[in-house]
């Protein structure tokens, strides 16, 4: 359902904003490496990335292994995997890793190296029941990281804006390549504020289920391990104080996609 709404705002905001000649009408879609909007700019198009309210920012999943070292690490990633590879160093750098190979030091039922002979000893212990008993060793990690995290990751898409609709229009990164903020300078209006000025980032690893009842049944039809029915993830997360950029290309109210036209604030576009 939250992926069906961030879609629907995607549409909404490329829509309203095509209307005001200030996007080329597409949107990014499930699309994962390119920005969900271009703006149009004076001839200039730049990306821009949406968001209904403060939530994810990227993520990746990391696996369990138990006949490597370190224990808990992120799988192969190809070279051209940009924003893989970043969240993967970025959790290394961080000190996320470490402290996931320190907090998570018990066995699980969910490795990535499982053997034939340990399949089978799985099939013993229903697929719920090796859920719940991943959930209970591998308790929710959180940890507070720099704040230029997201703009740097998002940077990597060539995606250098941002709108989160509850909030407000927000500047990823120094770089500005339609030059709104000069041109608020020279006309005397308040700039676009950086996103890492106002936010606070978090990174999270949890345990996440997708779609355990789907893949319990499956396993039990079958009678043999397929779909695991959940994973662990490494994800970025951010908080936005309200309130704290004078513009809005896209606001919504939250409880609702429809973009709320008497709350757009342009200017910074125009």
């Amino acid at each position: 359902m939250a992926a069906q709404q961030g879609f629907l705002y995607e549409q909404n905001t490329v829509n309203f904003l095509k209307n005001n000649n200030l996007s080329d009408g597409k949107f990014a879609g499930a699309s994962h490496d390119k920005p969900d909007l271009m703006l149009t700019v004076r001839g200039q198009k730049a990306g821009c990335e949406l968001k209904i309210s403060p939530t994810a920012g990227g993520s990746l999943v990391i696996k369990a292994y138990e006949k490597k070292m370190p224990r808990w690490q992120f799988g192969e990633i190809d070279h051209d995997e940009t924003e893989k590879r970043f969240l993967a160093d970025l959790a290394k750098s961080s000190g996320v890793l470490q402290e996931i190979n320190r907090k998570w030091s018990k066995p699980v039922y969910n490795i990535a190296d499982r053997t034939p002979e340990l399949e089978k000893l799985m099939l013993k212990v229903p697929l719920r029941d090796r859920y719940k008993s991943d959930l209970l060793l591998c308790p929710d990690i959180r940890i507070r990281i720099d704040s230029n995290s997201m703009s740097r990751y998002y940077n990597l898409k060539d995606t250098y804006y941002i709108n989160v609709g509850t909030h407000g229009f927000y500047l990823l990164g120094n770089k500005d390549p339609l030059n709104l903020n000069n041109r608020m300078k020279e006309s005397g209006k308040k700039i676009i504020p950086t996103f890492e000025s106002v936010c606070t980032i978090v990174a999270r690893v949890r345990c996440q289920s997708k779609g355990v009842t789907k893949a319990d049944a499956a396993e039990k039809s079958k009678g043999t391990i397929g779909a695991q029915g959940y994973q662990f993830t490494f994800t970025i997360e951010f908080q936005l104080t309200k309130n704290t950029s004078p513009y809005n290309i896209a606001p919504i109210s939250g409880k609702s996609v429809n973009i709320i036209e008497s709350l757009v604030k342009l200017d910074c576009l125009l």
